[in-house]
Formats: structure tokens, C-alpha cells, sequence
């Protein structure tokens, strides 16, 4: 059973503590119980968001430590999706509901609350999951994937240690959104368990090689301490800002409450005096009441309509503008609120607010004329009418108002109640005519972006950038001192390998100067590195040609490489040893070019071919002897050859008389078998040349159809074989030997072996590319398969000599020029029907050169 840590336990054990308790929360919401998604921790709730990114993030580290990187990152991208678009939505102070998005799946009726998600989680999970999403493939990589975690958990446990101290500090707007964005306890916990198990798994993939120089330590420390900096800076500026803006708010709310009660006082102070107007005369003048009305209509602001009561409530004189239109015309409702005045209560009497017209109500205010026959003066206030009236349309657009009168709404200047903004509410409550008259006012989007100096998120916003150039600077270090190791290593194996080298190696600049050499190059030139490197090569050993001759560097070829790039390879030169004496040398030289083409040095391989050139120069002497000794042996081998022929003539001619036909039977034999061994004689002699020997005929270039007019008149075909010769000759130009013999040999063989009173011996040629293709195809008796291989060798011949005469060498010569001009022949034969040979020969020759 494979053998499991301790803190592998303790990694798996920190992230499925995680994913249980996020579940749990999850279940809590879905189950509408406070107890669960609390945990009886908090008052706080985990928010629902943040209980799906946690069990995401479990998963993905579950996955990471099981080498799932793929699963791993599936599992990280949504809880990273969900902290980056959080924190653009608090960074532009935005509302694109997904703070709440779940209450679709939980439905409307609940028990608690939905919460806006912190601003702090939302960091915690952009951090964590971005590492993990962006992690190397590899998770050993050398590109320091795992140390990014490590930083990023540190990072997640000082958000954790500020968002803590935040949950102490229970002023309000602590992070600029107000207690209903602090983290939640339970939050606390699960990114505590996840920073845990991000530490533990990236303490378990270390690799006993790691890079850790003191300043990537530095760095990956710096990371936790930088970001819980700024997320303590960050809190204590909006919690600044905080108060400030409160202040604001509740300055701005004092003075418009006062404004009203101001205004109130006013407009019922004028109706108090119209009322009081009307008492002195018994029987009260209309026109009079009508004029008067009609002005305080027109010039008091809120006030839409004024009625004179005198008799019954459905006689009621009006006076109204077209605000009031819509509230006459539903005189149920106003009559409701005119029947429950009590005309005994003062000299003003302010009803309860009315029905709501879209964002407004309204309300009556009325002064008693005459108590015994309840005659009385009332007004009626539009709420919306009242405000615009009273407060500057500037205001307004700075401001949201709400107006409530003893617990009922007269005007909302917005129904956005669930906005961001509203969180900066100051209420105010007033006394006007003995009701309370309650104020709640709160700022615009574009006023409180105007009186916040976005302090804090630029603190916030420079911490994370921060933090990710450090963690960016981490990875560059990682790297470079992976690629540093991983050079020093390259560069030791390529140490190893120029000194482990037979073969003496330099290297020069442009200039010609010596940049490095081996030892081989050392012990072959007697000279060392200090007394090579940074010296021209050019002048220490390669000064003179070997009889001493001065040796220009603008004619070598080494110093041509620096020049004009490419490489050269040349074997007849002599290098110069330190004591004096030259020896020669095979050598290669390449330039080095950068990627643009131009030539930044050379590197030169060579090597001292002393040995090779006694050994060449011995072989040369074997192969002048060999020569020597086929001609001398062929030509002393016929003279001999001739005395017998000679003799058997002679005695032939005088022995005529005597002989009887078995006689003259055997002279003729021993005549033929003369002949045939002067003509294996010359075969040996032609077979020993190949490849050493040359003369002008190597060199002169035929045409195809040329050469085989001159090899058909050489073979003079018999009567009853025709030779076809297809137009792909007239396409050809080669040199005339040697395809010249192999065609005449591969021809004649053809005729020679021809074993039907007619036939048909075709010869094709055709061009394949960089080759040429040439056919020979007869219909004579075939040769068996078990055959095919051993034809090409020497004196290998099917029938008795005495049947088809030659020496058995025609084949073996063919195939040697074949293999020695870099081509191939090959055979297809069938018995009886007949034999194909096809040669490939090359357009250029690829084979060795014959000496």
C-alpha cells in the first residue's frame, strides 16, 4: 500500500473541510435555515456566492493534489470568474445582480436576508483561483507554478487577518460598503482552510533542487505583506471617507428638513389668514375667496387646490391647476379623508396622506371658518409638487428624496430602494402641525462620485497590482534561475564534450581571433589556451603552406568562412605545431550566423591526418604495384599463351597429312581455349582498373542515341535479332564512359545468350527527376530466380564455357561501375520468357570518383 504523509492527510483534510462546510451553507440557503448557513457563528451570513466559489476551490485543489490539472482548472475557473466580476462591480460601484442571482433558485419567500458579498472575499478568490487556473500543466514544472500558490496563500491569510480585525471594528462604512459587506466568520474559516491546503500542497510538490535564492524568499514574502497593507489601508481610508460622506448627508438631510418645515409654516400660516379673512363677514364673498384662492394656487409651491366649504361636501367651491385634476375627479377618496378632520383639534387641522399617484401622494391642510356650521377652508399638498416647489431641480439631481408622514409615504423621488447608495441614507424627522414629518435622503450615483476621492480603491487597486508584479518578478527569477542552471549544465556537457573530443575544436571571431580551444587542439598544436585565446589564429598556425611559402590570410579558406558565411571542408593543408614543424591536416569550418544571417564567428573542427596520409600514400604505392602487376602478368601470361598458339599452328600445318579428325578436333580446342584465356587476361586487367584508373573517355560527354550507334556497331547484331532502341536515348547526355561498356556488356549478353530462331532485344530510356532510367528487355530463355543474386558475381557464368563462350566477368564489371557511380541495377526475369535489366543511373555523380 503506497505510503501516504502526514501533510498530504493535512492538505486533503484542510480541503474537504472546505467544501463541507461551504456545502452546508449552500444546503442552509436552499432550506431557508439561518442556523445553517450561520452555523451559529455569526449574525453575519456566508454569502451564497461565496459558498459555491469555496467548494469550487476545494475541488480544484483535491484535483491539483491528485496531478488533475485539467479538472483542476474546470474547477477554478468559475470561482475566479465570480471574484474578478464582484470586484469590478465594487471597483465601478456598479449593480449588475449577481450579488443576488440565487434568489431566483430560492424563491421570494424567506426568512434571511440576502447579503451584498465583501469586497475582501472577492479579492481572496481572484487571487486563489488565478494562481490555480494559470498553474504550469506540469505540476513539478521549474517555472515556479507551485511557489505562486504558495505567495497566493499567504496572500488569502493576510486578507483573512485584516478582514478579522474588520469584523472587531464594528464602526459603520467600514469598507465603504457598510456592515452588510463585512465577511462573514464561516467566510473567514473556508479561506483559511484554503490557504492552509494551498501551503500544504505546495510544500508537498518541492522538489529536493529547488531554486530558492534569498531574493525569491524576499519576493514570495513580500506578497502576504504587501497585500494585507493595502487591505488595512484600504479599510481605514473608506472608513474615513465613510464618515465623511455621513456627515455630508446629514447636513445636506437637515437642511432640506428644515427648508420644509420652513415653507410648511409658511403656506399654512397664509391659509390661516384666508380662513380668518372669512370670519369677520356673516355671509362670505366668493369673488373675493375666488381671487385670493387663485393666487395662493399659482404662488404657494405643493399647494394644487384650495375649497371653500359652506353647505355639504359635494357642494365644495374649487380652485385648482391641473395637478389637481386627477384627485378631484375621485372625490370618494377625498371626501374619506375630509370626513375623518376634526374641526375642534386647532386653527389648522393636516390630514393623513391620500391614495399614490405613481411616486407621490398627497395630503389635505384645513383651517376652520365657522365650527358650529363646519364651514372651513382646506387645501390640498401634492407630495411630489410640494418638494419640486420647495427644493432647487439642482438638488434634486444630486439627491433621492423620501417623504413620509406618521408612517405613510407622500413622495419617493426613486424606486431604486435596493441600489448601492441608498446604503448612505440619513433620516430626519420633523414636527409640522403635530405630525412627524419623516426625511430620508440619500445621494445620486454622479453626487457621490463627485464628493468620494476613490482613495481607498486606488489603494486597493495599486496592492493588487503590486502584488501581481511581485508575484510576476517571482516567476522571471524562477526562471532565469532555471535557465542559469539549466546553462551551466549545457555548458558543462558541452566542456565535457569539446575536452572528451578526439578531435581538436576552436572557435574564432570575426576578426579571426581565437575565442576557445580543447585539449585535443592544445596537444595537437603544442599550444596552449592562454597562448591561443584572444590571439588570430591565422598567424600561430596557419602562417605558411608546407614548403614554408607565406600563406596569406585573405587566401584562406577559413578566413573566407568569416567573411562570406557557409562552411568548407579541405584536406590539403598543414597546420604549424609550436616547435616548428608542420602537419597535415582535414578540417571543417562553419561559420556562426545570428538569426538575421550575418556571421559572428566560426567554429573549426580539425585533426591530424599524418597517419592517414602515410597510409594513402602506402596504398597508393600497393595499387601502383597492383597495376604494375596486372599488366606484367597479363603480359608475360600471353607470351606464352602466343608460343602455344603458335606451335599448335605450326604443328597443325605440318601435320596436316598425319591427322585424323579427333586430331584436328583438339587442335582446334586447344586453339580456343588459348584465345579464352588471353581474352579472361584482358578482362582481369580492364576488372582490376575500375575505379583507379581513368582516362579522356571518363570525361567525354555523349549523346544517348550516339552512344548506342557506337555500341550497336561494336556488337553487330545477327540477322535474326532485332534491336529496338526507343526515342528516351535522344534525352540523354552522359559521359561516355562508363555506361558506354555497361550497356554494350548487358546488350551482348543478350545476343549471346539468345536461344530462339528469332527475336526482339529492346533498350529503353526515360528520365526520373535527378536520374536517369535505362531498360535492356529480351525475349530469350530467362534465368532462374535462385540465380538472380549470384550473376554479378566474378566469373560466375550459367552455361559451360565450351556452350556459350566468355570469361564470367561482363556482369561483375557492370555491377562494380553501377555501385561505383552512386546508381543501382536491378533484375526481373521469368524462364523462358525472357530477361529485364533496369539501371538508375544519376544525372551527377554520387558515388566515389575512380583514382
Amino acid at each position: 500500500m503506497r505510503h501516504i504523509s502526514p501533510l498530504a492527510w493535512l492538505t486533503s483534510l484542510s480541503a474537504a473541510l472546505t467544501i463541507s462546510i461551504a456545502t452546508i451553507v449552500l444546503i442552509g440557503w436552499h432550506l431557508d435555515s439561518q442556523a445553517m448557513v450561520t452555523l451559529g457563528l455569526s449574525p453575519i451570513l456566508m454569502h451564497y456566492n461565496v459558498a459555491v466559489a469555496a467548494v469550487l476551490s476545494g475541488l480544484a485543489l483535491l484535483s491539483l493534489q491528485f496531478h488533475r490539472i485539467l479538472l483542476m482548472r474546470f474547477f477554478a475557473a468559475l470561482p475566479l470568474l465570480i471574484g474578478t466580476v464582484h470586484l469590478l462591480q465594487y471597483l465601478t460601484k456598479a449593480r449588475w445582480n449577481i450579488d443576488f442571482w440565487y434568489l431566483q433558485l430560492l424563491g421570494p419567500d424567506r426568512s434571511i436576508d440576502a447579503l451584498n458579498l465583501a469586497p475582501t472575499a472577492a479579492v481572496a478568490l481572484y487571487l486563489f483561483n488565478a494562481t490555480l487556473v494559470f498553474l504550469p500543466a506540469k505540476p513539478g514544472s521549474r517555472l515556479g507554478g507551485i511557489k505562486l500558490l504558495q505567495a497566493a496563500s499567504l496572500a488569502v491569510l493576510a486578507i483573512v487577518a485584516g478582514s478579522s480585525w474588520g469584523i472587531l471594528d464594528q464602526q459603520q462604512g467600514y469598507y465603504g460598503w457598510g456592515n452588510m459587506a463585512r465577511m462573514a466568520p464561516l467566510s473567514l474559516l473556508c479561506f483559511l482552510l484554503l490557504a492552509a491546503a494551498g501551503l500544504g500542497l505546495s510544500a508537498l510538490q518541492r522538489r529536493e533542487d529547488d531554486l530558492d535564492g534569498a531574493m525569491q524568499v524576499v519576493i514570495r514574502l513580500l506578497v502576504p505583506l504587501i497585500m494585507g497593507a493595502s487591505i488595512v489601508l484600504w479599510a481605514e481610508l473608506a472608513k474615513t471617507e465613510s464618515n465623511h460622506i455621513r456627515e455630508i448627508m446629514t447636513q445636506e438631510t437637515a437642511m432640506t428638513a428644515s427648508g420644509l418645515q420652513r415653507s410648511m409654516r409658511s403656506q399654512a400660516h397664509s391659509l390661516r389668514r384666508m380662513a380668518q379673512r372669512q370670519t369677520r363677514s356673516y355671509e362670505p364673498n366668493l369673488d373675493d375667496w375666488r381671487s385670493d384662492a387663485r393666487w395662493y394656487v399659482e404662488d404657494h409651491p405643493g399647494m394644487i387646490a384650495i375649497g371653500y366649504h359652506t353647505t355639504g361636501l359635494d357642494s365644495m367651491e374649487w380652485i385648482y391647476n391641473d395637478y389637481a385634476s386627477t384627485i378631484l375627479a375621485s372625490r370618494n377618496d377625498l371626501n374619506t379623508l375630509l370626513s375623518g378632520v376634526d374641526l375642534g383639534d386647532g386653527p389648522l387641522i393636516m390630514s393623513l396622506p391620500g391614495r399614490v399617484f405613481e411616486d407621490s401622494s398627497y395630503f389635505l391642510l384645513v383651517a376652520p371658518i365657522d365650527q358650529q356650521r363646519r364651514h372651513f377652508v382646506v387645501a390640498i399638498f401634492e407630495g411630489h409638487a410640494l418638494l419640486t416647489g420647495i427644493i432647487p431641480e439642482q438638488y434634486l439631481r444630486h439627491f433621492h428624496l423620501e417623504l413620509n408622514v406618521d408612517g405613510r409615504k407622500l413622495f419617493q423621488s426613486t424606486d431604486q430602494r435596493s441600489e448601492f447608495y441608498r446604503y448612505w441614507a440619513v433620516i430626519q424627522s420633523v414636527d409640522i402641525m403635530g405630525r412627524q414629518w419623516q426625511l430620508t435622503v440619500w445621494p445620486t450615483r454622479h453626487y457621490y462620485s463627485n464628493i468620494r476621492d476613490n482613495l481607498q480603491d486606488m489603494v486597493l487597486i495599486a496592492g493588487l497590482i503590486i502584488v501581481a508584479l511581485l508575484m510576476y518578478t517571482s516567476q522571471l527569477l524562477e526562471r532565469t534561475a532555471l535557465s542559469a542552471r539549466k546553462l551551466a549544465i549545457s555548458e558543462r556537457r558541452l566542456s565535457l564534450l569539446l575536452e572528451s573530443a578526439g578531435e581538436g575544436i576552436y572557435g574564432l571571431d570575426t576578426e579571426g581571433r581565437t575565442t576557445f580551444l580543447n585539449i585535443a587542439a592544445q596537444q595537437l598544436t603544442g599550444f596552449s589556451a592562454s597562448e591561443m585565446v584572444g590571439k588570430k589564429q591565422h598567424a600561430i598556425i596557419h602562417h605558411s603552406h608546407a614548403d614554408g611559402s607565406d600563406y596569406p590570410q585573405k587566401d584562406c579558406k577559413i578566413f573566407g568562412v568569416l567573411q562570406h558565411g557557409g562552411a568548407h571542408f579541405e584536406r590539403d593543408e598543414v597546420f604549424w605545431h609550436k616547435n616548428g614543424h608542420c602537419f597535415p591536416v582535414e578540417y571543417t569550418a562553419s561559420a556562426i550566423t545570428a538569426e538575421n544571417g550575418e556571421v559572428q564567428g566560426a567554429v573549426v573542427v580539425f585533426r591530424d591526418i599524418s597517419d592517414l596520409k602515410l597510409m594513402e600514400n602506402k596504398l597508393k604505392a600497393i595499387n601502383e604495384e597492383l597495376e604494375s602487376f596486372a599488366y606484367l602478368a597479363s603480359h608475360d601470361l600471353k607470351a606464352p599463351l602466343r608460343v602455344i598458339s603458335n606451335a599448335s599452328e605450326w604443328l597443325a600445318e605440318d601435320l596436316e597429312e598425319h591427322l585424323r579428325d579427333e586430331d584436328r578436333e583438339n587442335m582446334d580446342l586447344l586453339q580456343s581455349r588459348v584465345k579464352r584465356m588471353e581474352r579472361l587476361l584482358d578482362d582481369l586487367l580492364q576488372y582490376s582498373r575500375i575505379g583507379r584508373v581513368t582516362d579522356a573517355s571518363f570525361q567525354e560527354q555523349i549523346n544517348g542515341r550516339d552512344m548506342m550507334n557506337n555500341i550497336l556497331e561494336l556488337l553487330s547484331p545477327p540477322d535474326h535479332l532485332s534491336i529496338v532502341v526507343n526515342d528516351g536515348f535522344a534525352e540523354v547526355s552522359t559521359p561516355r564512359m562508363p555506361l558506354q561498356l555497361i550497356l554494350y556488356n548487358l546488350i551482348g549478353n543478350a545476343i549471346k545468350h539468345h536461344d530462339k530462331p528469332e527475336g526482339t532485344i529492346t533498350v529503353g530510356a526515360r528520365t526520373l527527376g535527378d536520374d536517369y532510367e535505362f531498360c535492356i528487355e529480351d525475349d530469350g530463355p530467362g534465368i532462374e530466380s535462385r540465380y538472380h543474386g549470384k550473376i554479378f558475381e566474378i566469373f560466375r557464368t550459367l552455361k559451360p564455357r565450351d556452350q556459350v563462350e566468355g570469361s564470367g566477368i561482363g556482369l561483375s564489371v557492370v555491377k562494380k561501375y553501377v555501385d561505383l557511380y552512386g546508381g543501382r541495377i536491378e533484375l526481373h526475369s521469368t524462364v523462358g520468357e525472357g530477361s529485364r535489366f533496369t539501371i538508375i543511373w544519376p544525372k551527377t555523380r554520387t558515388g566515389a570518383k575512380p583514382q
